[in-house]
């Protein structure tokens, strides 16, 4: 059995990204055509930040970042979307309905991610259902320990049509890890 290239992985994350966003806030976003190796994934200070397991025939944890803006701007999209009044959109990316929202997105996202893999590379795995929250610090995810630092982490930058920037990180988990 072949491993799956780190940059196809990020590919595969890029096309599932651009997927959910268009169908659950109809906006149509761009993905960076730089991938930055970068040592660990982390949620950000201040962002809506929001992680996924995956835990299967590829293992990795995906940690997601959204500025206030892109938040705000991705929400506002889903309720254009779902038929509510723009009076109704929150305008506050701390607020609950909020990150309630960024959760059904990043749910999606994990979703077309999980088909992707499997079309694509006939790859299974589970994940968890994402919590979104407000981190007062960064918080560093370490899955696997120390051996994830000898694996390349990745990020992917998007920007959505008002150039709003959030992110998504990935780290594969190490070999040993991948049994299930």
């Amino acid at each position: 059995m072949k491993d799956l290239p780190i940059n196809q992985l990020a590919l595969s994350f890029i096309q599932a990204t651009k997927d959910a966003l268009s169908k659950t806030s109809g906006i149509e976003i761009n993905a960076s055509d730089t991938i930055l190796k970068i040592p660990q994934i982390k949620l950000a200070c201040g962002q809506a930040g929001s992680f996924i397991c995956f835990q299967g025939d590829f293992c990795g944890v995906i940690a997601l970042n959204f500025t206030e803006e892109s938040a705000l701007e991705i929400v506002a999209g889903h309720y254009k979307t779902s038929g509510f009044p723009e009076k109704e959109v929150p305008l506050s990316h701390t607020s609950d309905k909020v990150l309630k929202i960024i959760d059904e997105v990043v749910k999606a996202i994990a979703e077309f991610s999980q088909a992707f893999l499997k079309d694509h590379y006939n790859l299974i795995a589970e994940t968890n259902l994402p919590a979104t929250l407000i981190a007062p610090a960064a918080i560093v995810l370490l899955p696997g320990g120390k051996e994830t630092r000898e694996k390349e982490c990745i990020r992917i930058s998007f920007s959505t049509p008002s150039m709003s920037r959030f992110t998504i990180e990935i780290s594969p988990l190490p070999k040993n890890n991948n049994k299930g």
